[in-house]
This record gives C-alpha cells, sequence and structure tokens, in this order.
C-alpha cells in the first residue's frame, strides 16, 4: 500500500497544477489588457497627452490592435495632434522574466499636424521632450512590474498625411516658401541601423525612408525623403528628393534642382540641371541640358550655414541687387564641392562659345595692347613691338634682329601664360570661398572639325591669407580614338603666394591634335614678306609624357622652367628642315631653361635631346637676348654606335639613304659662341671623334659605282618643266675630260672649290664661312659646297634649301670622294652641270655659249662659264643681249687676278686674255634688249673659296 500512496499523491499534485496552469491561461488575456492599460495610462500621463481608440484588443501573444485612435493634448479635449486609422503593434512577452519587447508597429493612415510659430516652438515639442525623458534609462519601467526593451522596434507607416503651418525665416536671394503645406500618402519606413552605443533607446542609430505620393508644393506629383541619425539628437542627414525637378529661371535658360539634403556636412543640391538658352514666350517644350551635376554641397553644418546666412544677408538692405546678395551668399557658404558635374561646351574658329549669355561681355583692351597685363607692357616696349625699327635706329645689325624677335616673342608668350595663370587662380579663388573642390567631372568640348570627351576630371580651388592654389586633374581624354588606345591624362597644379607663381602640369598619351596650334609654332609667326610660317609639328602623333615646373615671380622678370617631355608617332614638317613632311618622330627633350629680365639672359642647363637611344646634351647661354643676343652654344654626342644615330632618324629625313648600314662610333662635342653683331666673327669648334667608322652598304636606293657608266638625272628643260636626261662614257653627250681645255677646271677650283683636290669631298672652312654669310644675310644665300656637293645635288637631291637636303648632300659628298677619283668626280661635274636654259653639260655649253668644242675654249671663255654657274638661267641674259656688262667685265678680271695670285695661271696668260669680254656665237653687238637693272650684280655668296 505504500507505493500505491506515493501514485496518489504524486497525482494529485499534477492534477493541480494543471489546474493553476489552465487558470492562469484562461485569465492571461485579462491580465496583459489590464497590464496594457495601465502601460497606457501612464504612457498618457509621461507624454502629457490624451490617447482615445475607439477599439483595443489585446492578445496574450504580445499583439495589440487598435482602431481610430486620437492624440490630443492631455491639457485639451478639441485640439487633435494626430489621428491614426489602425494600429499594429508586435511584441515578445516574457512572463517568466517579466519583460516586452517591440518588435514591429504598424500604422495605416495616420493624419499629423505640426504648427511652427515664429519663436520656433512647436505643438509636437512636449511629445519630443517626453519621449527624449523616457529614452534616457536603459529601459523603460512599466506598470505590474514589466520591463520594457530597450530596443526601437521597425515602424511602418502607409497612408501618412502631414499638415504643416509654420511661420518661416526669410530665404537668401528673395526666394520664399509657402507657410502652409500638406503632405499626402506617405509610405514610411523606420527601422534602426544597429545596436545602441549605451544601451539608451536615444542613442539607438536609426533611418527613415519613405515617399508621398503628393504635395501643396508640387500638386499632383509626390516627394520622396530619408532620414539618418538617433531620437536623442537633431539628425545627421535629412534629405528632400521632389518626383521632378524644382525649376526657376537663371536670366533666359532653367535651372531645375532635384532634391536638398542636410547633414552634419553640409547642405547638399541636386541633381541639378542648366538648360540652354530657350524663349520664354516659347511655350512648354522639352529643353536640351547645357550642363547637370549630381550634387552640389555646400560644405557646413545646416545650423552653422543658417546661422552665417541670416549675419550675411542682415547687413543687406532692402533694396540690394541680386549680385550683392548673391555675394553675401556666397560669403556666407565659404566651401562648396561639385559631384561628377557635366558640361557641354562648344568653341568655334573666333573662340566663342556656348556660355556667353551667363558671362558679362569684357571691354575691348586699350588699343595696341593685347588684352593682359604682360601684353600690353610687351606693347607698350617699342624695342618688343618692333623689334627690326628698334634695332635699327640704334645701328645693330639684321642678325640681331632676327634672333632677338623669336626671343621677346618667347618672352612676350610666358609673360602672357603667367598672367593668364595668375588670372586662372583669381578666378577660381574670386568667389569668396576658401575652398572650391570638383569631383569626377565631365567636360563635353566641341572644337571646329573635332569633339572631345574629358573625364574623371578633379578641381581644387583654395585660398587663405598664405596662398592661392589651383588643382586640377584630367583622368581620361576621349578623342575618337580606336578601342584600346591608350587614353590621355592631365594634371595641372598652380600655387601663387605673394609676387611667386609656382605651376606644376604633367600629362600622358595626349594626343598632338588637342594641343594648340599656337603652342606648337610658337604664335602667329610670319616672315619679313608677311607670309605665314607652317607650324612646326603637325596634330598627329602622341605627347607620350610632359612634366613641367615653372616657378617665377608674376612679372615674369625671373623664372625658371624645368622638366622634360617626349612625342612618339608625330609628324614634323617645316620648310627649313625638310622638303616633306618627317614621319614617326620619336623625340624626347628634357632642361632647365632660366631667364633673367635685369640681364636680358636667357640659359638652359642641363639639356638633353633623345631619339630611340640616341641623346644629346645641349646648353646654351644668351646674353643681351632682347637687344643684341651674344649666344653661346655648346652640345656633346658621347660615343654612340653609328647605326644606331642611323636608326634614329625619322622617316622621310633622308630617303635617298633608305636602308644604310655603317659600322663604328662616334662621339662630337661642338661649341658655337656668336655675337650677333659681328656674325662673321662666328667661333665654331667641332671635334668629332670616330673609331672604325665605315659604311657597309649605302642601301638600295643610291649605287655611287653607276656613275662610271650610264645613268640618268632629274633636269628642267628650257621652258622649265621637269625631264631627265642621260649621261655617261657611252652616251653622244659625254665630254672626257682630256677633251676639255684645262683653263675651266682651273677656273672651278678658283670660283666654286678651292680645295677640290685637297678635300674629302667636303670642306668644313667654307661650311663655317656658309654659316656665317647665311647668318649675315639672313637666309640660305650661301650653300658652302664643293663641287662634289654640287655634284651629288644636281644628280641625286635637287635645289631645295633644307636641313635634310643639305646633311644628306654632305653625307653623300662624303661617300663619293672615298669611291671616285678626283679626276672622275670633275668629268661628271662638267657632264652634269646646267649651263643655260636646257644647256646641260660642257659639250653643249660650249657649241652653244661660242660655237666651240671644250677643248677649243680660251682662257676668257673658261672663267666665264664657271662665273655663271651660281645662276645660268639668269645669266642667260648676257647671251641674249650678245655681250657682258661692263660690271661683269670687271668680275671676270678680278677673278683671273685671283687665278694669277693662286698660281693658277701666269701673268702673261692674264695679260693676253684682255679686255676680259668673251664673245658670244652670233653676237650682233651691243644690247638688244633692256636687262634688269641689277642682273648683272655679282652673285651673293659667291665670295671666292680659299685654297
Amino acid at each position: 500500500m505504500p507505493g500505491h500512496r506515493r501514485w496518489f499523491i504524486a497525482l494529485a499534485i499534477l492534477s493541480g497544477l494543471l489546474g493553476i496552469a489552465a487558470g492562469a491561461f484562461a485569465g492571461l488575456p485579462g491580465l496583459v489588457e489590464r497590464a496594457g492599460l495601465r502601460a497606457l495610462n501612464r504612457l498618457e500621463e509621461r507624454l502629457g497627452l490624451r490617447l482615445d481608440a475607439a477599439k483595443v484588443e489585446w492578445s496574450y501573444g504580445g499583439h495589440v490592435h487598435a482602431e481610430e485612435v486620437v492624440i490630443r493634448p492631455r491639457a485639451s479635449d478639441g485640439d487633435v495632434l494626430a489621428t491614426i486609422g489602425t494600429l499594429e503593434i508586435d511584441s515578445e512577452v516574457d512572463a517568466w522574466e517579466r519583460r516586452v519587447r517591440i518588435l514591429r508597429v504598424a500604422l495605416s493612415t495616420p493624419v499629423l499636424k505640426v504648427t511652427r510659430a515664429a519663436d520656433g516652438s512647436s505643438n509636437l515639442d512636449p511629445i519630443l521632450t517626453a519621449l527624449a525623458r523616457i529614452g534616457q534609462g536603459a529601459g523603460g519601467a512599466a506598470p505590474a512590474g514589466l520591463t520594457l526593451e530597450p530596443e526601437l522596434p521597425i515602424v511602418v507607416v502607409d497612408g501618412l498625411t502631414l499638415a504643416f503651418d509654420a511661420a518661416l525665416p526669410p530665404l537668401p536671394l528673395g526666394l520664399t516658401l509657402p507657410t502652409q503645406a500638406t503632405f499626402e500618402g506617405g509610405r514610411l519606413t523606420v527601422r534602426p541601423t544597429g545596436p545602441s552605443p549605451d544601451g539608451r533607446l536615444t542613442s539607438t542609430p536609426l533611418s527613415l525612408e519613405g515617399s508621398f505620393s503628393s504635395t501643396s508644393l508640387d500638386p499632383g506629383h509626390g516627394l520622396g525623403l530619408s532620414i539618418a541619425g538617433t531620437l536623442g539628437a537633431p539628425p545627421t542627414r535629412l534629405a528632400l528628393e521632389p518626383a521632378r525637378p524644382v525649376r526657376f529661371w537663371l536670366q533666359d535658360r532653367v535651372v531645375g534642382v532635384g532634391g536638398i539634403a542636410l547633414g552634419d556636412r553640409g547642405v547638399e543640391l541636386g541633381p541639378l540641371q542648366l538648360s540652354v538658352p530657350i524663349d520664354r514666350d516659347g511655350g512648354t517644350r522639352e529643353v536640351a541640358a547645357a550642363a547637370s551635376c549630381d550634387a552640389l554641397v555646400l560644405v557646413a553644418p545646416p545650423r552653422e550655414l543658417a546661422a552665417r546666412l541670416a549675419g550675411a544677408l542682415s547687413t543687406l538692405t532692402g533694396e540690394s541687387t541680386t549680385r550683392a546678395r548673391l555675394l553675401a551668399v556666397l560669403g556666407a557658404i565659404d566651401e562648396v564641392e561639385l559631384v561628377r558635374p557635366i558640361v557641354s561646351l562648344t568653341l568655334d574658329a573666333e573662340g566663342r562659345h556656348g556660355y556667353e549669355d551667363l558671362l558679362a561681355a569684357e571691354a575691348p583692351p586699350p588699343e595696341g595692347t593685347t588684352g593682359d597685363p604682360a601684353g600690353a607692357e610687351v606693347a607698350a616696349d617699342p624695342a618688343l613691338r618692333e623689334p627690326n625699327k628698334a634695332k635699327k635706329a640704334n645701328g645693330d645689325s639684321a642678325l640681331s634682329d632676327r634672333i632677338a624677335r623669336p626671343l621677346a616673342a618667347l618672352e612676350r608668350l610666358v609673360r602672357q601664360r603667367v598672367a593668364s595663370l595668375s588670372s586662372l587662380v583669381s578666378l577660381a579663388s574670386s568667389l569668396p570661398l576658401s575652398r572650391l573642390t570638383l569631383r569626377d567631372g565631365e567636360l563635353i568640348l566641341g572644337l571646329p572639325g573635332a569633339q572631345l570627351t574629358a573625364s574623371a576630371i578633379g578641381l581644387e580651388a583654395s585660398t587663405s591669407s598664405e596662398a592661392r592654389k589651383l588643382a586640377l586633374t584630367v583622368g581620361r581624354i576621349e578623342t575618337g580614338e580606336p578601342a584600346g588606345a591608350a587614353r590621355p591624362t592631365l594634371e595641372l597644379a598652380v600655387k601663387q603666394a605673394g609676387d611667386r607663381l609656382e605651376v606644376e602640369l604633367g600629362a600622358r598619351d595626349l594626343p598632338l591634335s588637342l594641343v594648340s596650334e599656337r603652342v606648337l609654332d610658337g604664335g602667329p609667326a610670319s616672315t619679313d614678306e608677311g607670309a605665314s610660317q607652317a607650324p612646326l609639328v603637325a596634330p598627329r602623333g602622341t605627347l607620350t609624357r610632359l612634366a613641367l615646373a615653372f616657378d617665377g615671380d608674376l612679372a615674369a622678370k625671373t623664372w625658371e622652367l624645368s622638366g622634360h617631355a617626349s612625342l612618339a608617332g608625330a609628324t614634323l614638317h617645316h620648310a627649313a628642315v625638310a622638303a616633306a613632311p618627317l614621319t614617326d618622330v620619336a623625340l624626347e627633350v628634357q632642361g632647365t631653361l632660366t631667364w633673367r629680365a635685369d640681364e636680358e639672359r636667357l640659359s638652359l642647363s642641363d639639356g638633353l635631346v633623345g631619339s630611340r637611344g640616341v641623346q644629346l646634351a645641349a646648353t646654351f647661354d644668351i646674353a643681351d637676348a632682347l637687344r643684341r643676343p651674344k649666344i653661346h652654344l655648346a652640345l656633346d654626342l658621347p660615343e654612340t654606335p653609328v647605326q644606331r644615330i642611323v636608326e634614329a632618324l625619322p622617316t622621310g629625313f633622308a630617303p635617298l639613304l633608305t636602308g644604310l648600314r655603317m659600322d663604328g662610333v662616334l662621339a662630337w662635342q661642338v661649341g658655337v659662341d656668336l655675337d650677333t653683331t659681328r656674325p662673321r666673327e662666328i667661333r665654331i669648334d667641332s671635334r668629332p671623334v670616330a673609331r672604325n667608322l665605315r659604311v657597309l652598304t649605302l642601301g638600295d636606293a643610291l649605287d655611287l659605282a653607276t656613275l662610271r657608266g650610264s645613268h640618268s638625272y632629274a633636269i628642267r628643260l628650257a621652258d622649265g618643266t621637269p625631264g631627265q636626261r642621260l649621261v655617261g662614257p657611252m652616251t653622244g653627250s659625254w665630254v672626257p675630260l682630256s677633251e676639255i681645255t684645262p683653263y675651266l677646271p682651273l677656273a672651278l677650283t678658283t670660283t666654286e672649290d678651292g680645295t677640290f683636290h685637297s678635300n674629302d669631298g667636303i670642306s668644313p672652312n667654307a661650311m663655317k664661312e656658309s654659316i656665317a654669310t647665311n647668318l649675315e644675310r639672313g637666309g640660305f644665300v650661301r650653300g658652302g659646297s664643293t663641287l662634289t656637293q654640287q655634284l651629288v645635288k644636281n644628280l641625286f637631291l635637287g635645289g631645295d634649301k633644307t636641313i635634310a637636303r643639305k646633311l644628306q648632300e654632305i653625307f653623300i659628298a662624303w661617300q663619293m670622294a672615298q669611291q671616285l677619283s678626283k679626276d672622275e668626280v670633275m668629268a661628271l661635274y662638267l657632264n652634269t652641270i646646267e649651263f643655260g636654259p636646257g644647256i646641260y653639260g660642257i659639250g653643249d655649253a660650249a657649241w652653244h655659249w661660242f660655237g666651240k668644242r671644250p677643248i677649243d675654249l680660251d682662257l676668257t671663255e673658261a672663267i666665264f662659264l664657271a662665273s655663271i654657274i651660281p645662276g645660268p638661267r639668269r645669266y642667260y641674259q648676257f647671251f641674249v643681249q650678245g655681250a657682258v656688262t661692263p660690271r661683269w667685265r670687271s668680275y671676270l678680271e678680278r677673278l683671273l687676278e685671283v687665278m694669277v695670285e693662286r698660281g693658277k695661271i701666269t701673268p702673261q696668260e692674264l695679260a693676253a686674255a684682255a679686255p676680259y669680254e668673251p664673245l658670244f656665237r652670233g653676237a650682233g653687238g651691243g644690247y638688244r634688249d633692256e636687262p634688269p637693272a641689277d642682273f648683272d650684280l655679282i652673285p651673293e655668296g659667291d665670295e671666292l673659296d680659299t685654297p
């Protein structure tokens, strides 16, 4: 029996517990409802409100459902603050721990009325104060010993209507907002975004996202909003985004503002859009955008910014202009940031752009100036404005004029650029802002015949009491290049501190088509005759790398420019360099250029010019640069394989030497000292050092061995049209040297090449004299060519006066002297050159002029034929008129006297040649036609070469 008793007692205890549980279960909803009512009464007391509902349902699971909730101030029965159609609360109730955790609150069709007085107070202030007080603790103490967990629930609002009645402060620039506004159809979601750092409700981070379907500010159109922050502090971010941009007029354009955001960082407007000019009376239509911006940020806390604006505007009177108000507003803003601005800009050939309607037209510069301080200073200086007249008035040489003119233009260009950069910095910092920042900008630029897009643009301009700074970066430039091509980049940094200007410019992979022609050719220079010069560099190729640093004063009286640049695939075209464009030019340059205005001294240090592995060191110093330039130039080519030099030549520079192969090493130092007032005293110290130098092959275009046989070359026929002529020992026109009068080679080595029998095809002394003469006379008036060089020019190169032609001529003449004997060269020369219109070779010349064989020419006839070689077509006038002029007879006599002095003829032969007047075949005596006044002048540059 004891065992049966134990089971009975256990069953009785279990039955009692089940009964208690069943009773508790049946009475729990009532307990929860009574606890909820007590909590509601206490909440009313804390908030100072009266909360009424037509229906409230409580469940033991923690769900609350209320309908037709009305919220009023506790002290008033008539003033309704808000109504809620349906209120749903989901929570967790821990009966054992007696704790409540609210999970979700949903409100349907709430209507909230907000009134704000002029002093800033609001009808919601009591509620906000009480809520802040509740949230200060670690949890809210509820009736019946329940504890509210310190966690913010998710709040969902659907169908919200807000009604505002607010006295607003005055806005800047005369803008106004309505004092009453209604927002309908609101859908809001409030959720915590993280845990509270200190366990308090008021410090829990939260976000609000929502929208309204319609507002009274823009009937029929909605509004989006978002808020981030905590309950215990002002929002860290408040953003409003209307369904369509707010628009207003800016002169003849429309500005659209897509939203506004307030945050700790400042006030953000955007996206923004600026239209092209439109006709206000043209009716509603789609308008193209000229510029846009994702965001414009006024960097300052909103409250601080509002205080600044109020203070700035309080100093203005009611009659203040819009411009004055705008400047006051900008002064209050202090710092502005633009995020992804996009600007479309078109420039025509005259430099006009599409935004001239927004910019005040500048007054024309005073007559005789360039429109900038540097240009005005230059224009005021007659020595710089008209260097020719100024220098000639001082008795300086023409060479000084020609050298000083481009140097003055360079000095002027630097001053203009310094003034422009200073103006740019001043413009960027002229707004009363301490900092202007632009991020990820884009510029769509239309140019005559081209378009480019610059993107990833960054700009930062700042001003302070110490300095003004401007930094610009362009991360990518689209120029229509094929896909996969390198994208250009650009960087510019300018700093102005006091009277000093520091500039750093960097670029990579920049097409030359983007670089101004003015930069490439040095400006609109012209020749003395007024013809425009062709640009030095054509707009093809790439500026692969550029890094420049400028440091100077604002007046550009003292400055230093250092850096390096490299070109690839460029096209070089200049009449003085080569007759045809040079392509595939690869060039690297570096150095430091220094200017001292007080000394008028321009110098280059650490200069280096390189191309495809060949590097040439260069320095120069130019004293008295703007008046009487005195130049010292030093060039140094270190030991370099000669074949590398050949391969470094650009395509088209030496077409006759295509395929040239050489062996050996060459080093060369050159020093030049030139006083431009005394060009004939030029000093050239040339020191070439060659080791094992030899030509392996001249290539496929040239074979000097063929000159021993028959070959053809280009000539001009009598009427000036091009033709071909066959020459060589097997041709009928060929005259062997043995059948030519000995007087003719003697005459040629007097008038044309005094070192013919001793030189290697070239004459350094003749070149030096040629350089001095050309410098003195300002052009290619004397070539300094040997007979061998003249032969090369006639056979292969033509008569264009270019550096490329001259260098080929020198090289081929050097090789010709190695491969042919002096007699072979002389015979080729006499059988090749022109002696009059369509008269080529000594055989035709002797017969045409004198009706003789070459062997029968006398001394006077020989010296005459030698004298007309510099201009055979011009001096054919002698034959037309039947005799030489008295001036030319004197010239021939002088040539013969020189031949006597040099031992080429005897005094008796000189006397026998008198009266030194050749008799032409068919001469009728006297003049048949009146010749040009100066046709018989001695040819320029025809000074006799020393043996």
